[in-house]
């Protein structure tokens, strides 16, 4: 396990910054009583003990970009045609390409910066690893997506997205800072939650954990379980969360 792990001094979850990029997003952290947490960043002001998820998906650029220049292996960059939605100066940082149709199908491939590209402009990616198969104009085409921790949201009341986690102290706009997800937390509740039950995103109000729904079509993620005493709805309960 060593080297996945940044080690999280006690409190130092709670210490948020809006200057400095500290860790790639995503980077796992690891508090001395065995808590993990994500590095994010906020789009939006966010309190403390809310469920956050990813933002909505970029559009039309989600697969079926034409590559624009074959890729030999070894290289580090791909360039693509854009859809119908530009790109702002290092959007996809850490976040994804992946081949999703032709030569060098089912590779994905960790994004380290972009230019700023108009829509329907040609896109190209600079990566944080090298390509592992051969790319061709002919056949190959590929679909973007940001990083998940980027600009991440308050959990919305309908699903849009990846439920990531649970803010250990509030943020700010324009934000970096840990994200739980795992271990244990105060988490606001909606609705009756029973001890030793399961949670599940709250489908009324945003930024809330709800008693899981086993009887719908589509079933509830299970993000943790209620360890402790019961909280009331609008209050905050410990939740130990499984989130990894």
């Amino acid at each position: 396990m060593a080297g996945i792990f940044v080690e999280i001094p006690w409190g130092q979850e709670k210490v948020t910054t809006t200057t400095r990029r500290e860790h790639p997003l995503g980077q796992l952290g690891i508090t001395p009583d065995g808590r993990i947490f994500r590095w994010g960043f906020s789009d939006g002001a966010i309190g403390a003990g809310q469920l956050v998820s990813q933002k909505a998906p970029m559009a039309n650029n989600d697969m079926d970009l034409a590559i624009q220049a074959a890729r030999a292996v070894g290289d580090t960059t791909i360039a693509v045609t854009l859809g119908a939605t530009a790109l702002t100066l290092n959007q996809l940082e850490d976040g994804l390409i992946g081949i999703n149709d032709g030569a060098g199908e089912g590779h994905l491939y960790r994004i380290r910066s972009n230019p700023v590209v108009a829509s329907s402009g040609t896109a190209t990616l600079t990566l944080h690893e090298t390509v592992r198969e051969a790319l061709t104009t002919a056949t190959s085409l590929a679909g973007l997506c940001e990083n998940l921790y980027k600009d991440f949201v308050i959990a919305p009341t309908t699903t849009a997205g990846e439920a990531l986690g649970v803010l250990p102290t509030e943020f700010a706009d324009n934000t970096y800072g840990w994200v739980q997800v795992y271990g244990d937390s105060y988490t606001l509740i909606e609705g009756t939650v029973v001890l030793g039950e399961t949670v599940s995103p709250s489908t009324t109000t945003a930024g809330a954990v709800a008693a899981s729904n086993y009887g719908g079509t589509v079933e509830s993620p299970i993000i943790g379980t209620v360890t402790s005493v019961v909280a009331v709805t609008t209050d905050y309960g410990h939740i130990f969360l499984r989130m990894l």
